[in-house]
């Protein structure tokens, strides 16, 4: 190989390297996968099945980046149904803080949701993940007739949802 072959080589190599990485990293920082993979993948597909499915995985990820969007920024505080207290903020930068009122440890990184079920923008049930060291960090919530609500999962069902109110956390946001 000569030179100038070699030199192109390594440069398209470091850019394949650089650009791969840009775009996970952003939703590594959320922790929210885009959307744009499953347009692809509509375009690309060559049978109806193919092209079903994609739109289906479009239309989910599409209802859980909605959710995520009506959570983000937002501290929830309540009661869970079977007498558990809640008190969990989550943020927009991917932070979350669970009992941020007893000084709960902010975990960053990024989390998403999960399995949404929306009926429409006001009536959707979903769950929220965070991957932690050892496990995960997983709530359910739900906004029916203009209540939140938070539970637990249990077989990618929300369980046990009580009533919790939802106030702006931006300012500790700001601070993760």
């Amino acid at each position: 190989m000569s030179r100038p072959v070699i030199a192109t080589a390594t440069l398209f190599t470091a850019f394949t390297i650089l650009s791969a990485g840009v775009v996970p990293a952003t939703e590594a920082a959320t922790g929210q996968p885009g959307c744009t993979k499953f347009k692809k993948k509509i375009r690309k597909s060559k049978t109806a099945a193919g092209k079903g499915a994609a739109r289906r995985a479009l239309k989910q990820c599409k209802a859980n980046t909605m959710v995520r969007n009506k959570i983000g920024d937002a501290r929830f505080t309540g009661t869970r149904s079977d007498g558990v207290a809640v008190d969990t903020i989550y943020c927009r930068n991917g932070a979350v803080q669970n009992d941020p009122g007893l000084g709960g440890e902010v975990r960053k990184g990024g989390w998403r949701v999960e399995f949404a079920r929306v009926r429409s923008p006001k009536n959707f049930t979903a769950i929220l993940y965070k991957p932690i060291k050892g496990g995960a960090f997983v709530q359910a919530v739900a906004f029916k007739n203009g209540q939140w609500q938070i539970g637990y999962e249990s077989g990618d069902q929300p369980q046990a949802l009580g009533d919790v109110v939802k106030t702006n956390a931006s300012k500790e946001c700001r601070s993760f």
